[in-house]
């Protein structure tokens, strides 16, 4: 194998078969003069010259030339050049994120298509597929009035997706917005983890937080140096909560006198939340933005730590012969 600064060359024993060049240049010469002196022989070689520029000196030098061209471009695809390719990649360090999901019956409020939940699961399933590669292991927690552990911290995706189709098909519903009992949980699945990479929560909720230990939790956080970034989900507006019971049939919740109950987004704790563990607060109105969010500020808070350089080779040879064929094509529409 024969590598040059550019090109590297795959079968560089094939480099023999350039010695068909003056052959096939010798031969060609040999046509056109053995065709023109019978030409002049015969007595009509001025003759053909004056009604046909195929029979010009011209013509008989491009004819030589694209032949020794295409002879030239087929013994050097035989050698399979390959042309070096350099990627340069920033390498980041390598980390655990914990998403914690509000399942309560506010993000089952419609003012994101279909709902805020199933708009959520629908960005998260977005966001894995196109995950970053630094981004190691995911966990997931589900939280409302209480939480649960659904994925301890997993690189299969596929585990990941399960968990979020089970909880988008679960029409239980659930009351209440507990943020420090869902942190709680994800403290407790970082110190059952033995492995020593860094880990970020990312929470994602409607608002309208009910519990009262939350600043506790905050300052074990920032103890733990572990960042809280937190995505609102919700229009501005006031909006029904539905509740789903029985197959397509929807109700909606209402209180003890039947009064139907409204929610609308509440932002302030979550920025508090995130400013306090020095984490990002990014709005979501519209559900569909979500991903991007995600992606944001997982590659926002990747630490670099230097660039990797990536060589690659890539086959060339098949312009090269394709090449060859359109100056045969050419070759024949002028003969």
């Amino acid at each position: 194998m024969l590598d040059l600064a550019i090109v590297k060359f795959v079968e560089p024993n094939m480099v023999l078969w350039f010695v068909i060049l003056p052959v096939v240049v010798g031969f060609s010469c040999f046509h056109i003069y053995r065709k023109n002196q019978f030409r002049e022989q015969a007595g009509y070689g001025d003759s053909l010259r004056r009604l046909s520029s195929f029979t010009t000196t011209r013509s008989d030098k491009f004819a030589v030339v694209t032949i020794a061209l295409v002879a030239l471009i087929l013994a050097f695809s035989l050698l399979r050049p390959q042309l070096r390719i350099e990627q340069i990649t920033p390498e980041y360090e390598k980390q655990d994120l914990i998403l914690i999901l509000d399942r309560s019956v506010s993000m089952q409020a419609t003012d994101i298509s279909p709902s805020r939940f199933t708009g959520a699961i629908r960005e998260i399933k977005s966001f894995l597929l196109s995950k970053p590669d630094a981004i190691n292991r995911i966990g997931l927690i589900g939280f409302a009035g209480t939480s649960v552990v659904l994925s301890h911290l997993t690189s299969d995706l596929d585990a990941m997706f399960f968990f979020l189709d089970w909880i988008s098909e679960d029409n239980n519903i659930y009351f209440g917005t507990n943020f420090s009992g869902a942190i709680s949980s994800a403290l407790e699945m970082v110190d059952k983890d033995d492995t020593d990479s860094n880990k970020t929560f990312l929470l994602l909720s409607d608002g309208d937080d009910e519990s009262t230990e939350l600043f506790e939790y905050l300052n074990q956080l920032n103890d733990a140096g572990i960042k809280v970034h937190t995505i609102g989900i919700g229009s501005n507006e006031s909006v029904p909560m539905p509740l789903f019971s029985g197959g397509d049939a929807i109700e909606f919740l209402t209180d003890e006198e039947g009064n139907q109950l409204f929610t609308r987004f509440n932002e302030s704790t979550m920025r508090q939340v995130a400013a306090m563990t020095n984490g990002t607060f990014l709005r979501s109105e519209t559900g569909h933005d979500l991903s991007e969010s995600l992606n944001s500020i997982v590659t926002g808070d990747l630490e670099l730590l230097g660039y990797q350089r990536l060589v690659d080779y890539r086959d060339i040879y098949v312009p090269l012969v394709l090449t060859a064929v359109f100056l045969c094509w050419i070759f024949l529409i002028r003969i």
